[in-house]
């Protein structure tokens, strides 16, 4: 007759089954890690978009000696300056203080002057649990993020 094997008579674990375990944990934590990084990216490029088109107003207004106005649908998150039309990510909304109160086509708006000034203000992202504020100087029309 002959002994029954026993591969591991101690109770243990192979190498082979450790690094398998370890390679699916690895997996997961990437994966999980990957999503969680993609959200606050989708918030920074929605607060850098903003800013660029803030800065981009005032540039315009300083260029053409006009006016220019960006303004805001808040319900809807959409924000342009002319025909230029931006959209927040889904679950972004903004919140809106003006030191002069402006209104284009219906909506709070910004305003920047041909001398470099606004109607000034601060915008406040909030996206979950992120949060930025960006603050228009009324006297120079300068952008810049608070936090």
């Amino acid at each position: 007759m002959r002994p029954i094997s026993r591969p591991n008579a101690d109770g243990g674990f192979t190498l082979l089954e450790l690094l398998v375990v370890i390679t699916i944990l690895g997996a997961i934590v990437a994966a999980f890690a990957g999503y969680g990084a993609t959200l606050p990216r989708q918030h920074e490029d929605g607060v850098r978009e903003l800013v660029s088109t803030l800065r981009l107003a005032r540039a315009e207004a300083i260029r053409t000696h006009q006016t220019q106005s960006v303004a805001f649908d808040l319900e809807n998150r959409h924000y342009g300056l002319n025909a230029l039309s931006r959209t927040l990510p889904e679950d972004a909304r903004i919140e809106l203080r003006s030191i002069r109160e402006a209104r284009f086509e219906g909506h709070p708006a910004v305003r920047f002057f041909a001398d470099g000034s606004s109607t000034g203000g601060e915008l406040t992202i909030l996206d979950g649990a992120r949060r930025s504020v960006l603050e228009v100087r009324w006297i120079t029309g300068q952008v810049r993020v608070a936090n």
